[in-house]
């Protein structure tokens, strides 16, 4: 009874970690080959690292409501592949449907 518990939080703990390194890898991605020209000259700018960190909480965020709603039970690397693939897409088209 104890180990499942045990067990059933260090899986949701790894979820959390998978999506929050996804999130900020994505957006560091994104930002290489957007704000930066591809090269990493946006990092100077304190400005930028506002812009982000709000598209890495907005990805984070789109990855745990799609583990929460769909995947609540499931911890195979499927289900973390599905998340982060689900999350980011549903994402990034929240984000562009309010900006633009």
């Amino acid at each position: 009874m104890i180990m499942e518990k045990l067990t059933a939080r260090t899986d949701d703990w790894v979820s959390l970690c998978i999506s929050l390194l996804m999130a900020v890898m994505l957006t560091f991605f994104l930002f290489f080959i957007d704000e930066g020209y591809y090269n990493f000259d946006w990092m100077n700018r304190g400005a930028n690292w506002i812009g982000f960190a709000i598209y890495s909480i907005v990805l984070f965020v789109g990855q745990i409501v799609i583990k929460l709603l769909l995947f609540k039970n499931n911890n195979s690397w499927l289900s973390y592949s599905l998340i982060v693939l689900l999350g980011v897409l549903i994402s990034l088209f929240v984000v562009f449907r309010l900006v633009f």
